[in-house]
């Protein structure tokens, strides 16, 4: 029985943040550039927590809850897409204002002047298209909106703990990340993105 010979395939992961979560494998040869697109469906991929011990631990659990509760009345868990999609920045701003009320109301035209606000104008905002702007807008402000910040941060955070686990899962060999937010946002990105890696070398043994 003779065995038919495979060409070996390099794969890179893509990942494209919009209204949703949009995931999929860039697959070529080792050797040439016949590159085809495989489409996924990542973004539905329930999200993994941190350890018990872990210090974000009892906050996450925090938001998850109020996560679950706001998009599926508590009965089922969170997906990815539900926190890396653009309304997922505005439920992780949601949460950040139930948890501080002194946090600035969010409008169409940008942060708020009137430390007081109601939720139902944040839940009203989900639905805004503009409403993901306006946080990011705020975040990247100088100064910025400490609590825009956050949300933006963890909205990043869990794209790039989403793009680790299906990195090794699907074995790629790299990763994309595609779309206009990205490159608007960069600016924020790479800032936090220096100091945790100076925290993270400043943790570690001599």
């Amino acid at each position: 029985m003779r065995c038919r010979s495979l060409t070996r395939l390099c794969a890179d992961l893509v990942l494209a943040v919009g209204t949703g979560l949009g995931v999929g494998l860039l697959t070529h040869p080792y050797s040439g550039s016949d590159f085809q697109v495989l489409p996924l469906e990542g973004g539905h991929v329930l999200l993994n927590t941190v350890g018990v011990d872990h210090e974000f631990h009892a906050e996450e659990q925090d938001l998850l809850q109020f996560a679950g509760r706001e998009l599926y009345g508590g009965k089922f868990s969170i997906e990815y897409e539900d926190l890396v999609s653009g309304r997922g920045v505005l439920l992780l701003y949601n949460w950040i204002a139930k948890r501080h009320p002194e946090a600035p109301a969010l409008t169409e035209t940008g942060q708020g002047t009137d430390a007081s606000h109601s939720l139902a104008l944040l839940r009203g905002l989900t639905q805004c298209r503009g409403g993901t702007r306006v946080v990011a807008k705020n975040a990247c402000s100088d100064p910025p909106c400490p609590y825009a910040a956050k949300a933006l941060l963890l909205h990043y955070e869990y794209l790039m703990r989403c793009a680790q686990n299906l990195s090794i899962g699907l074995n790629a060999k790299g990763i994309f990340l595609a779309g206009d937010n990205q490159v608007a946002n960069r600016n924020f990105v790479f800032k936090y993105a220096c100091q945790r890696e100076r925290h993270a070398r400043s943790s570690m043994p001599c």
